[in-house]
């Protein structure tokens, strides 16, 4: 599948502004309901993130706080045996759990915003998610983008998957043609989920 990462390297990130603060926030997954796969969640009212794996192994990185009505930029990396989350381009490497060996995806499609159930809902809005695939693209803190990623094949800007309704998530279909690197538009309650442009140039 193109979202087992196996052994590889990989990045998730997006960019999120919560409007709640009191609960677990998934910004990606593929993990069915039988708990098998992968999903980076952040607890904001715990303040940690996390990074969820088969079974009960979970890597976290505790003391992170947020604030809701600000955009942050998140991303979790794996690189090599580390798995580093980033908020706003500074680096926190997980320093609770064990790093699995294989990061595979479960037999569902991948979800954004939830995980299959739907459980762990994204209150609030989300915008130019990517997720790569054999590529840890910071290995240390950086400075965070700020213009929209470039079209990598397949599709067009506004291509609705499935409805964002705000409090839910959405599932992408496993039929996803880019292969290695898919990034989405924004996702911000106005009914579609934009396949791999959005349409703002930077959070706001």
């Amino acid at each position: 599948s193109d979202f087992d990462f196996g052994t590889g390297d990989f990045t998730i990130e997006a960019w999120v502004n919560f409007s709640d603060l009191n609960r677990i926030h998934c910004i990606a997954s593929k993990c069915s309901s039988a708990n098998v796969g992968w999903i980076f969640f952040i607890h904001t009212a715990n303040q940690y993130m996390a990074l969820y794996d088969s079974g009960s192994t979970v890597v976290l990185r505790r003391n992170i706080s947020f604030e809701t009505n600000r955009w942050y930029h998140v991303a979790v990396v794996r690189n090599g045996s580390q798995v580093i989350f980033f908020q706003d381009g500074v680096a926190y490497v997980a320093n609770e759990g064990t790093v699995p060996a294989t990061y595979n995806g479960g037999a569902t499609d991948v979800w954004v915003g939830a995980y299959e159930g739907p459980l762990g809902q994204f209150f609030g809005h989300m915008d130019e998610l990517r997720i790569s695939k054999g590529i840890a693209r910071w290995p240390s803190n950086f400075t965070p983008p700020t213009s929209e990623y470039a079209r990598l094949g397949g599709g067009t800007a506004n291509d609705t998957i499935n409805p964002w309704n705000g409090v839910g998530g959405t599932n992408i279909t496993s039929d996803v043609s880019q292969t290695y690197d898919v990034a989405l538009g924004e996702v911000d309650g106005d009914g579609d989920l934009d396949l791999v442009t959005g349409n703002e140039a930077t959070p706001n």
